[in-house]
């Protein structure tokens, strides 16, 4: 896939999804967004964007997607996958996520 492909170019061992867009409708985080739902591939490709433009996840290619984004792709409320853990985990008191996950005590 695309990541691994991205990843084993760069020496890398391991390899994310962190870039991919997911839709995002009035309740929230739906699914990911499709490259037919965007216009620019079929419907088993996944989509990032790539300095702001979205591009459809190639197997055969390294792409090197933006880990944050927001924005508006074919009609469709997008955000990567980084900018909602992100929002996620900023939405949290600190004290909260050391009694959670014991990750910083």
């Amino acid at each position: 896939m695309q990541r691994k492909t991205a990843a084993h170019e760069s020496n890398e061992v391991s390899w994310t999804t962190a870039s991919f867009l997911v839709k995002i409708d009035a309740e929230g985080p739906e699914a990911y967004l499709r490259a037919s739902e965007a216009g620019i591939g079929d419907e088993d490709a996944f989509v990032v964007a790539v300095n702001g433009v979205p591009t459809k996840v190639d197997e055969k290619q390294a792409i090197y997607g933006d880990l944050e984004f927001d924005g508006i792709v074919a009609g469709n409320k997008v955000k990567s996958s980084f900018t909602l853990l992100k929002e996620l985990a900023f939405s949290q008191s600190p004290r909260r996520l050391v009694g959670a996950g014991r990750i910083l005590g």
